[in-house]
This record gives C-alpha cells, structure tokens and sequence, in this order.
C-alpha cells in the first residue's frame, strides 16, 4: 500500500487540534550484524524488527520501512493519550528479549529520534528533518537512547538534504508501509485500517 502522505496526517492533525509525534528509528549495529553475520541473518533480523515493531505499535499509528535499517514511526494525539516518548519506551520495550534467529540469539537495541509537530516543526518535512536530527543527537550519547528534538521550532526542513530525500522517496514509493490507519476527512477520526 502507498503510505499516507505524512502532510495529509499533520493537516489532519491540525484540524482535530491534536499533535503529531514522529519517531525516526535506528537498528543500532546492524551494519555489524550485516558484515559480521551475512546478509542472509541481516535480513531476518530486519523481518524480525519489522514484526516487534508492528506488534508494539498502537491501533492509531504509522509505521514505515525505508532504505535497509531505518523506520519511521508516527502516532496522533491529544492530551493524555500516547505521546511519541511513551511510544518509544514501547518500542524500545518490545526488544528485551534478544531476537532469536536460529542458530544465533541477538540482542537489539534500537536509537530513536522524536519529533513532534506543532512544537518542532510546522510542516512535514520539517517534522522529518527534526527527527532525524534528534536521532542523530541521540546517537552521540550513546547507542539505546531515545532522543527529544531540542532545537526551535523549524519552520522548513533542516537543510542537510533528508527531508528532501525523505519526499523523494515517498514519490518512488521506496517506503514499504507496514500498516496505517484511514482517516475521515471531515473529523480526523480513525475509520480503520488498510
């Protein structure tokens, strides 16, 4: 399925007054994994992921794949319901068990970068773009970190290029959306999944 565009969710968002948390997702040492195991084991691990993942995610949010080792999470919400550092913790909580993949057990550990719109950025791609820079702050302190953007409200993308690959690659359809929910325009509420 193609994913939603990810400035429909924030325009939907912006309309039921709710915010948006986008969570940019890192298999930490998996290039090690890779190199170390085959790319045979690698893959496994990354279904495996993907699978954690999915099964952590709540009812109402969105999960996308991109590239090898790289996902996108993101949840809609109002006050009191899930934000994207309860979702991290979730996610994050969903790898301590290490992944059994025959003959190996591995232990996965994943950096997560989080920002939210309107607070970080007040469109799409800025949102990206802010996400991924709190990844990467997250990831100087260590790997297993989960990182709140810090900076100012963006109001366009970080120019470093990500936010523009990252539309690009929604338009050659590189993503692999693993689930979403459908929205009704009219209120934003949830009408089910595809």
């Amino acid at each position: 399925a193609n994913g939603p565009s990810l400035a429909t969710a924030v325009a939907a968002a912006a309309a039921t007054r709710r915010k948006v948390a986008l969570l940019h997702i890192d298999v930490d040492m998996f290039g090690s994994i890779n190199s170390n195991m085959g790319e045979t084991v690698g893959d496994q691990v990354l279904a495996a992921v993907a699978q954690r993942l999915r099964n952590a995610m709540p009812a109402d949010g969105w999960l996308w794949r991109r590239g090898t080792d790289e996902f996108i999470a993101g949840v809609g919400y109002r006050e009191g319901e899930t934000d994207g550092e309860v979702l991290a913790e979730r996610l994050r909580d969903a790898f301590e068990v290490p992944l059994s993949i025959p003959p190996y057990t591995l232990p996965v550990t994943l950096s997560i970068g989080i920002a939210v719109f309107p607070d970080h950025a007040q469109n799409a791609a800025a949102l990206l773009a802010s996400a991924e820079h709190a990844l990467r702050h997250a990831k100087q302190t260590g790997l297993d970190n989960v990182g709140l953007y810090t900076g100012r409200p963006e109001r366009g993308p970080i120019n470093d290029g990500f936010a523009q690959r990252f539309a690009d690659a929604f338009e050659r359809d590189e993503f692999r959306l693993y689930y979403q929910p459908f929205v009704h325009g009219h209120d934003g509420s949830l009408a089910g999944f595809s």
